[in-house]
Protein backbone atom coordinates (compact mmCIF):
# COMPACT_ATOMS: atom_id res chain seq x y z
CA UNK A 1 0.00 0.00 0.00
CA UNK A 2 0.95 3.51 -0.83
CA UNK A 3 2.50 5.58 1.95
CA UNK A 4 -0.38 8.38 1.16
CA UNK A 5 -2.93 5.36 1.18
CA UNK A 6 -1.90 4.46 4.33
CA UNK A 7 -1.77 8.23 5.60
CA UNK A 8 -5.19 8.72 4.71
CA UNK A 9 -6.16 5.67 6.24
CA UNK A 10 -4.90 7.19 9.82
CA UNK A 11 -6.53 10.44 9.07
CA UNK A 12 -10.00 8.63 8.62
CA UNK A 13 -9.04 6.87 12.03
CA UNK A 14 -8.42 10.62 13.98
CA UNK A 15 -11.44 11.92 11.82
CA UNK A 16 -13.26 9.06 14.02
CA UNK A 17 -12.03 10.19 17.25
CA UNK A 18 -12.57 14.10 16.64
CA UNK A 19 -16.37 13.31 14.81
CA UNK A 20 -17.88 10.79 16.95
CA UNK A 21 -21.74 11.83 15.30
CA UNK A 22 -19.60 10.25 12.22
CA UNK A 23 -18.47 7.20 13.84
CA UNK A 24 -20.25 4.69 11.41
CA UNK A 25 -19.79 6.64 8.44
CA UNK A 26 -16.02 6.93 8.92
CA UNK A 27 -15.69 3.26 9.75
CA UNK A 28 -17.48 2.50 6.82
CA UNK A 29 -15.42 4.47 4.38
CA UNK A 30 -11.94 3.54 5.92
CA UNK A 31 -12.81 -0.33 5.79
CA UNK A 32 -14.27 0.50 2.23
CA UNK A 33 -10.48 2.44 1.58
CA UNK A 34 -8.77 0.01 2.54
CA UNK A 35 -9.97 -2.46 0.22
CA UNK A 36 -9.50 0.41 -2.83
CA UNK A 37 -5.90 1.16 -1.59
CA UNK A 38 -5.11 -2.80 -1.20
CA UNK A 39 -6.23 -3.76 -4.51
CA UNK A 40 -4.81 -0.14 -6.20
CA UNK A 41 -1.63 -1.51 -4.70
CA UNK A 42 -1.80 -4.84 -6.67
CA UNK A 43 -2.14 -3.18 -9.74
CA UNK A 44 0.96 -3.27 -12.02
CA UNK A 45 -0.25 -2.75 -15.83
CA UNK A 46 1.55 -0.87 -18.42
CA UNK A 47 -1.27 2.35 -18.85
CA UNK A 48 -0.48 2.76 -22.33
CA UNK A 49 -0.50 6.68 -23.01
CA UNK A 50 -1.09 8.97 -25.93
CA UNK A 51 1.86 10.54 -27.24
CA UNK A 52 2.97 13.99 -25.99
CA UNK A 53 1.65 15.68 -29.09
CA UNK A 54 -1.58 13.98 -28.62
CA UNK A 55 -2.11 14.22 -25.44
CA UNK A 56 -1.93 18.67 -25.95
CA UNK A 57 -4.25 18.30 -28.63
CA UNK A 58 -6.39 16.54 -26.39
CA UNK A 59 -5.91 19.28 -23.82
CA UNK A 60 -6.36 22.23 -26.18
CA UNK A 61 -9.66 20.25 -27.38
CA UNK A 62 -10.97 19.91 -23.71
CA UNK A 63 -11.14 16.00 -24.46
CA UNK A 64 -10.21 13.96 -21.07
CA UNK A 65 -6.80 11.93 -21.74
CA UNK A 66 -8.29 8.48 -20.21
CA UNK A 67 -10.40 5.96 -22.27
CA UNK A 68 -11.86 2.54 -20.68
CA UNK A 69 -9.51 0.40 -22.83
CA UNK A 70 -6.43 2.43 -20.93
CA UNK A 71 -8.04 0.83 -17.54
CA UNK A 72 -6.43 -2.90 -18.84
CA UNK A 73 -8.85 -4.37 -16.71
CA UNK A 74 -8.50 -8.13 -15.93
CA UNK A 75 -12.55 -9.60 -15.33
CA UNK A 76 -11.74 -11.87 -12.72
CA UNK A 77 -9.76 -9.27 -10.81
CA UNK A 78 -12.63 -7.42 -10.71
CA UNK A 79 -14.86 -9.56 -9.52
CA UNK A 80 -13.11 -10.61 -6.63
CA UNK A 81 -13.12 -6.75 -5.83
CA UNK A 82 -16.72 -6.57 -6.39
CA UNK A 83 -17.37 -8.81 -4.04
CA UNK A 84 -14.94 -7.43 -1.44
CA UNK A 85 -16.84 -4.16 -1.70
CA UNK A 86 -20.15 -5.74 -1.20
CA UNK A 87 -19.25 -7.24 1.82
CA UNK A 88 -18.55 -3.93 3.23
CA UNK A 89 -21.50 -2.21 2.12
CA UNK A 90 -23.57 -5.34 3.73
CA UNK A 91 -21.69 -5.03 7.39
CA UNK A 92 -21.80 -1.45 7.48
CA UNK A 93 -25.02 -0.60 5.73
CA UNK A 94 -28.36 -2.82 6.92
CA UNK A 95 -30.10 -1.51 4.16
CA UNK A 96 -28.04 -3.85 1.72
CA UNK A 97 -28.26 -6.41 3.85
CA UNK A 98 -31.63 -8.13 3.27
CA UNK A 99 -30.68 -7.18 -0.90
CA UNK A 100 -27.46 -8.87 -0.93
CA UNK A 101 -29.11 -12.19 -0.41
CA UNK A 102 -31.51 -11.98 -3.35
CA UNK A 103 -27.84 -11.09 -5.48
CA UNK A 104 -27.32 -13.54 -8.24
CA UNK A 105 -23.20 -13.43 -9.43
CA UNK A 106 -23.21 -11.65 -12.01
CA UNK A 107 -20.81 -12.71 -15.09
CA UNK A 108 -17.75 -11.56 -15.99
CA UNK A 109 -18.90 -9.75 -18.78
CA UNK A 110 -21.62 -8.09 -16.90
CA UNK A 111 -19.64 -6.81 -14.48
CA UNK A 112 -17.15 -5.40 -17.52
CA UNK A 113 -20.22 -3.78 -18.97
CA UNK A 114 -21.63 -2.49 -16.05
CA UNK A 115 -17.37 -1.03 -15.53
CA UNK A 116 -17.95 0.55 -18.86
CA UNK A 117 -21.25 2.02 -18.55
CA UNK A 118 -19.92 3.86 -15.03
CA UNK A 119 -16.67 4.74 -16.73
CA UNK A 120 -18.75 6.23 -19.33
CA UNK A 121 -21.14 8.36 -16.65
CA UNK A 122 -24.18 5.94 -17.24
CA UNK A 123 -23.92 4.44 -13.73
CA UNK A 124 -26.85 1.89 -13.44
CA UNK A 125 -27.30 2.34 -9.30
CA UNK A 126 -28.84 5.55 -9.41
CA UNK A 127 -31.99 3.65 -11.31
CA UNK A 128 -31.63 1.10 -9.01
CA UNK A 129 -31.09 2.33 -5.97
CA UNK A 130 -31.24 -0.53 -2.96
CA UNK A 131 -32.18 -3.19 -5.53
CA UNK A 132 -30.34 -6.47 -6.17
CA UNK A 133 -28.80 -4.86 -9.40
CA UNK A 134 -28.22 -1.40 -8.17
CA UNK A 135 -26.28 -3.08 -5.05
CA UNK A 136 -23.95 -4.56 -8.14
CA UNK A 137 -23.99 -1.58 -10.41
CA UNK A 138 -22.52 0.56 -7.27
CA UNK A 139 -19.83 -1.85 -6.08
CA UNK A 140 -18.97 -2.06 -9.48
CA UNK A 141 -18.40 1.86 -9.76
CA UNK A 142 -16.75 1.77 -6.36
CA UNK A 143 -14.32 -1.01 -8.19
CA UNK A 144 -13.53 1.17 -10.65
CA UNK A 145 -12.08 3.87 -8.41
CA UNK A 146 -8.65 1.94 -7.47
CA UNK A 147 -8.17 1.78 -11.58
CA UNK A 148 -8.72 4.99 -11.82
CA UNK A 149 -6.61 6.89 -9.34
CA UNK A 150 -3.56 4.68 -10.43
CA UNK A 151 -3.83 5.37 -13.67
CA UNK A 152 -3.95 9.03 -12.44
CA UNK A 153 -1.04 8.81 -10.73
CA UNK A 154 0.77 7.65 -13.37
CA UNK A 155 -0.79 10.18 -16.06
CA UNK A 156 -1.37 13.25 -14.33
CA UNK A 157 2.31 14.36 -13.89
CA UNK A 158 2.81 14.12 -17.44
CA UNK A 159 0.16 16.86 -18.18
CA UNK A 160 0.34 20.38 -19.37
CA UNK A 161 -2.28 21.64 -16.63
CA UNK A 162 -1.97 25.28 -17.59
CA UNK A 163 -3.72 23.89 -21.04
CA UNK A 164 -6.67 22.57 -19.04
CA UNK A 165 -8.99 25.31 -17.69
CA UNK A 166 -12.20 23.31 -17.59
CA UNK A 167 -14.83 22.28 -15.16
CA UNK A 168 -14.50 18.52 -15.66
CA UNK A 169 -11.45 15.95 -14.92
CA UNK A 170 -8.65 16.36 -17.42
CA UNK A 171 -8.17 12.71 -16.61
CA UNK A 172 -11.25 10.80 -16.83
CA UNK A 173 -14.08 13.31 -16.99
CA UNK A 174 -16.08 13.11 -13.98
CA UNK A 175 -17.30 16.26 -11.91
CA UNK A 176 -15.55 17.39 -8.98
CA UNK A 177 -17.15 17.32 -5.30
CA UNK A 178 -14.48 18.88 -3.60
CA UNK A 179 -12.34 21.95 -4.30
CA UNK A 180 -8.91 23.45 -2.39
CA UNK A 181 -7.86 26.85 -1.77
CA UNK A 182 -3.65 27.21 -2.50
CA UNK A 183 -1.97 28.03 0.61
CA UNK A 184 0.34 30.12 -0.45
CA UNK A 185 -1.50 32.10 -3.62
CA UNK A 186 -5.38 31.01 -2.50
CA UNK A 187 -5.90 29.11 -6.21
CA UNK A 188 -8.38 27.01 -6.51
CA UNK A 189 -7.72 23.84 -7.44
CA UNK A 190 -10.70 20.93 -7.94
CA UNK A 191 -10.44 17.27 -7.01
CA UNK A 192 -12.24 14.56 -9.52
CA UNK A 193 -14.88 12.57 -7.80
CA UNK A 194 -13.93 9.48 -8.83
CA UNK A 195 -9.89 9.92 -9.59
CA UNK A 196 -9.11 12.20 -7.05
CA UNK A 197 -6.73 14.08 -10.12
CA UNK A 198 -6.56 18.22 -9.21
CA UNK A 199 -6.65 20.82 -11.59
CA UNK A 200 -6.48 24.52 -11.15
CA UNK A 201 -9.65 26.67 -12.42
CA UNK A 202 -10.83 29.85 -11.68
CA UNK A 203 -12.17 30.99 -8.26
CA UNK A 204 -15.06 33.21 -9.61
CA UNK A 205 -16.76 31.12 -12.14
CA UNK A 206 -19.04 27.93 -11.39
CA UNK A 207 -16.96 24.31 -12.54
CA UNK A 208 -20.64 23.38 -13.34
CA UNK A 209 -22.83 26.05 -15.94
CA UNK A 210 -19.24 27.88 -16.64
CA UNK A 211 -21.41 31.11 -15.64
CA UNK A 212 -19.38 34.13 -14.21
CA UNK A 213 -21.58 36.40 -13.29
CA UNK A 214 -20.86 37.67 -10.20
CA UNK A 215 -24.53 38.24 -9.20
CA UNK A 216 -25.15 34.45 -9.80
CA UNK A 217 -22.22 33.27 -7.33
CA UNK A 218 -21.99 33.15 -3.72
CA UNK A 219 -20.12 31.06 -1.19
CA UNK A 220 -21.24 30.60 2.78
CA UNK A 221 -18.12 30.99 5.38
CA UNK A 222 -17.08 28.34 8.72
CA UNK A 223 -17.16 29.82 11.58
CA UNK A 224 -13.54 28.92 11.65
CA UNK A 225 -12.62 30.03 8.39
CA UNK A 226 -11.50 26.82 7.15
CA UNK A 227 -14.37 25.90 4.87
CA UNK A 228 -16.52 27.28 2.20
CA UNK A 229 -19.42 26.51 0.22
CA UNK A 230 -19.66 27.96 -3.24
CA UNK A 231 -23.16 27.94 -4.24
CA UNK A 232 -24.46 29.10 -8.06
CA UNK A 233 -27.85 30.46 -8.52
CA UNK A 234 -27.23 29.73 -11.89
CA UNK A 235 -27.18 25.93 -12.21
CA UNK A 236 -27.76 25.44 -8.35
CA UNK A 237 -24.99 23.32 -7.79
CA UNK A 238 -22.41 23.43 -5.20
CA UNK A 239 -18.97 22.53 -4.38
CA UNK A 240 -17.39 22.30 -1.14
CA UNK A 241 -13.97 24.13 -0.75
CA UNK A 242 -11.09 23.79 2.03
CA UNK A 243 -9.01 26.95 2.27
CA UNK A 244 -5.39 25.47 2.90
CA UNK A 245 -4.63 29.14 4.51
CA UNK A 246 -6.42 28.65 6.67
CA UNK A 247 -6.67 24.74 7.98
CA UNK A 248 -3.82 23.57 10.59
CA UNK A 249 -3.24 20.09 9.69
CA UNK A 250 -2.68 18.16 6.31
CA UNK A 251 -5.98 17.98 4.94
CA UNK A 252 -6.82 14.96 2.85
CA UNK A 253 -9.96 14.75 0.09
CA UNK A 254 -11.12 11.52 1.14
CA UNK A 255 -11.61 12.13 4.83
CA UNK A 256 -12.59 16.16 4.37
CA UNK A 257 -15.45 15.05 1.61
CA UNK A 258 -16.84 13.00 5.15
CA UNK A 259 -16.66 15.45 7.60
CA UNK A 260 -18.12 18.32 5.81
CA UNK A 261 -21.44 16.07 5.50
CA UNK A 262 -23.00 18.78 7.42
CA UNK A 263 -22.41 21.10 4.43
CA UNK A 264 -23.90 18.50 2.20
CA UNK A 265 -27.01 19.12 4.27
CA UNK A 266 -27.16 22.59 4.52
CA UNK A 267 -26.58 23.04 0.38
CA UNK A 268 -29.21 20.78 -0.33
CA UNK A 269 -31.99 22.25 2.03
CA UNK A 270 -31.63 25.30 0.00
CA UNK A 271 -32.18 23.81 -2.96
CA UNK A 272 -28.60 22.93 -4.41
CA UNK A 273 -27.34 20.11 -6.01
CA UNK A 274 -24.40 18.08 -5.53
CA UNK A 275 -22.10 16.58 -8.38
CA UNK A 276 -23.57 13.17 -8.84
CA UNK A 277 -20.42 10.43 -7.63
CA UNK A 278 -20.76 6.90 -6.13
CA UNK A 279 -21.70 7.15 -2.63
CA UNK A 280 -22.55 3.75 -0.89
CA UNK A 281 -24.63 5.47 2.06
CA UNK A 282 -26.98 6.38 -0.84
Amino acid sequence: MREEDQQVLEALARAREEHQELAGVLDFYRALATVQFRAKAQLSAYVKVHDEAAMRQRLEDGMPQLTFGQLAIDPATLARLVNDIVDVMVHHNPDWAQTAERVEEPAADELMQLARQAFDGQPQWTQAEHSASGLIALAVELALIPYLEWTSEALMPHLDQSLWRRGYCPLCGASPDLALLDEETGARHLICCRCSSQWRYARLECPFCETTDHTNLQYYLSDDKVYRLYVCHNCKQYIKTVDLRQARKRVFAPVERIVTVAMDMAAQEMGFAASQCPSATA
